[in-house]
């Protein structure tokens, strides 16, 4: 190391006018500069980290860094080279579901740690600073306007759903690739590009949760008119000469045409589904969207049951009991995992319980708060500031068998069910 300096020194290369003279070509300049990067990274592999010969600096912290003008002229090539090949490069279409331009910023960013690797910590921030944060900047930038432009055409009439998704699903796994690349090994110390790596994870769950909120509110709500059923909900559920001995495997005729848009998604997530524990990352976007679909398809439903806009104050069995089957063939539509529904399943089958099994719940609940009339709509304030009282009436409901069900929810559900009581006090 020692003699390659005195060498390149007493030759004044960096300073040669046939290096840096006007009429110089850059091109050479780099390839010297690369070579520099090149001798520095083998001559460190070669001696161990521990050896009393391991230089304090090597080659291009004495030539480069150390070269203020040098070393801004080389940062800006450095800079104009990294966003050229992310956006120049001619790219083939996708084979995955992965984003080219995610692939060449994963190998970009494997360059430049590489060639930060070689420089002493100040020179090593200066570089990242000017060359990596330049291209992480763009390459967000790219995924923002890929992002704003999919979400733009999910609320098309001509919408071509599973080219959209699939779309979606490749900048969501270039996202997730990218911020492994930049975190490296959890275990090593917080660097700069680690810390931009968590950052890149952030908005990879930001873009699961942006395409899952469009397509429920823009696609399954609006155009598959979702909306229409809630909305319809007011009446069913309080009505009672309703059919209930209708096919058990039929949806509510108003949910035609979201169970055909919702089962297209999640067919598509299965179909791409693989196991990321063995096969890498590219399983991340289909079961991340999977999962965030399903959390608020759930909330939907769950808003209907626990009558979370005041649209439903009454809730009569026989309507109930048609809220339950839609629930339940909704919540078949995730099978095997229906973890998001567990909740809403309980609620739906409490709704739609037998008169005479809430009639005995409710009559028992009652008893721990009052020994007057048992005719009176609960209040769950007594229950929340006593823990004896909550542990005591949420057991009950464990031992019926509601196992996920709040207890809050069942109050609900059952002060609206009105055929549990034939009496409520006036004034209250």
């Amino acid at each position: 190391v020692g003699l390659a300096q005195w060498v390149l020194t007493q030759r004044n290369f960096f300073r040669h006018v046939s290096a840096v003279g006007p009429n110089s070509n850059a091109a050479v300049l780099c390839g010297a500069i690369e070579q520099l990067l090149l001798f520095d990274t083998y001559s460190r592999d070669l001696i161990p980290l521990s050896a009393k010969q391991q230089p304090d600096c090597g080659l291009a912290d004495a030539f480069l860094a150390s070269d203020e003008e040098l070393w801004e002229w080389w940062l800006g090539k450095e800079k104009e080279w990294a966003i050229s090949t992310l956006f120049d490069t001619q790219m083939d279409p996708p084979s995955a579901l992965l984003s080219p331009r995610a692939e060449m910023f994963c190998a970009l960013m494997h360059s430049i740690q590489c060639k930060a690797d070689v420089f002493l910590p100040h020179s090593k921030a200066s570089y990242l600073g000017h060359v990596a944060v330049p291209a992480y900047t763009q390459f967000l930038d790219a995924i923002h306007d890929s992002s704003t432009e999919l979400r733009g055409l999910l609320s098309q009439k001509n919408l071509d759903l599973d080219k959209n998704l699939g779309c979606w699903m490749e900048i969501i796994n270039g996202t997730q690739v990218a911020s492994l690349v930049l975190i490296g090994d959890v275990d090593a110390p917080d660097n700069d590009l680690s810390r931009v790596g968590r950052s890149m994870e952030r908005l990879r769950d930001v873009l699961v949760d942006e395409f899952a909120t469009t397509f429920v509110e823009k696609v399954l709500m609006e155009r598959a008119k979702l909306a229409s059923y809630i909305m319809r909900c007011s009446h069913l559920l309080s009505s009672t000469a309703i059919d209930v001995s209708s096919d058990k495997k039929s949806l509510s005729p108003d949910l035609h045409q979201f169970s055909i848009m919702l089962i297209k998604v999640l067919t598509f997530c299965n179909k791409h589904t693989i196991d990321t524990k063995t096969q890498g990352p590219l399983g991340f976007a289909p079961c991340a969207i999977r999962i965030a679909v399903s959390n608020l398809v759930a909330e939907k439903f769950l808003e209907i049951a626990l009558d979370a806009h005041g649209m439903t104050p009454d809730v009569e069995l026989d309507g109930a009991i048609i809220f339950e089957r839609d629930v339940q063939l909704v919540a078949d539509m995730f099978s095997p995992d229906k973890s998001a529904f567990i909740r809403l399943v309980d609620a739906a089958k409490f709704m739609a319980a037998p008169t005479d099994q809430l009639i005995t719940l409710r009559e028992a609940i009652t008893g721990l708060v009052t020994d007057g009339p048992e005719q009176q709509l609960l209040d769950f304030r007594n229950f929340s500031v006593d823990n004896t009282l909550f542990d005591s009436a949420t057991s009950m409901l464990r031992a019926k068998g509601y196992v996920n069900l709040y207890l809050e929810d069942a109050i609900s559900i059952l002060n609206r069910r009105k055929d549990t009581f034939s009496l409520v006090p006036d004034g209250f």
